[in-house]
């Protein structure tokens, strides 16, 4: 668990300076304990509290999760782009985020990604 939080406090850390770098390092992250997290119990929404934007919200219901939480302020926005988007959509979607090395080209595939759904102002 303590190699967990230095790997998130160094991702924090790079995130600061270079927001898309950082995002980059969380997917990556996320993609090395994929594998424990499809076991844990996602009905407190504990795992939910990552959401901090809306793309956010598209990897974690291609991952399977299916319970969030998260403030009060993003929930109408997340509730469209999932309502918006198929788990099969969003699987692909995910899979092909895994497949990108860059950053910049993450952000543009998500976004992308909602504003073929429709969804506006992520």
């Amino acid at each position: 668990m303590s190699r967990l939080r230095e790997a998130v406090s160094e991702i924090k850390k790079v995130a600061k300076k270079y927001p898309l770098i950082g995002a980059e390092c969380a997917v990556r992250l996320m993609e090395k304990i994929w594998p424990a997290l499809e076991h844990a119990d996602s009905s407190s929404g504990a795992l939910g509290s990552v959401v901090n934007k809306t793309l956010d919200a598209l990897l974690l219901l291609g991952m399977g999760i299916n319970a969030l939480s998260m403030s009060v302020l993003n929930i109408a926005r997340v509730k469209l782009a999932i309502r918006s988007t198929t788990q099969q959509q969003a699987r692909r979607l995910l899979n092909e985020v895994l497949g990108i090395e860059d950053g910049i080209a993450i952000h543009r595939l998500l976004s992308s990604a909602l504003k073929e759904a429709g969804v506006h102002g992520y």
